[in-house]
């Protein structure tokens, strides 16, 4: 696991999918210039939904909270980005979820 705190995106999938399931590659938009590097394990975080709030009268749009729902391995650093394995996961990764270092 990295030593300090990072905080960074899936940004694509290898091959033309939608998501990602165990098993399959992904970039992620952190490389060597962040402190990645290979070997490193990083929890990966599904973004809250977004829902409105039916007991306010204004119906305001609340973010439900992130959740963890996986765990990435990376194999291949480049300066500013990684490529990464899925280890684990209980949801389809998207385009857009989080990683950070699993402490967290």
């Amino acid at each position: 696991a990295p030593g300090k705190r990072i905080d960074g995106q899936v940004v694509s999938f290898y091959g033309e999918a939608l998501s990602a399931g165990q098993n399959q590659i992904v970039s992620i938009n952190k490389g060597a210039s962040d402190g990645i590097e290979r070997g490193h394990v990083l929890a990966l975080w599904s973004n809250g939904r977004l829902i409105t709030d039916r007991t306010d009268p204004t119906r305001p749009t609340i973010k439900l909270p992130d959740e963890r729902t996986g765990l990435l391995f990376v194999f291949r650093v480049f300066d500013r980005m990684s490529y990464a394995v899925i280890l684990s996961v209980q949801d389809p990764v998207r385009i857009g979820d989080r990683f950070t270092e699993p402490e967290r």
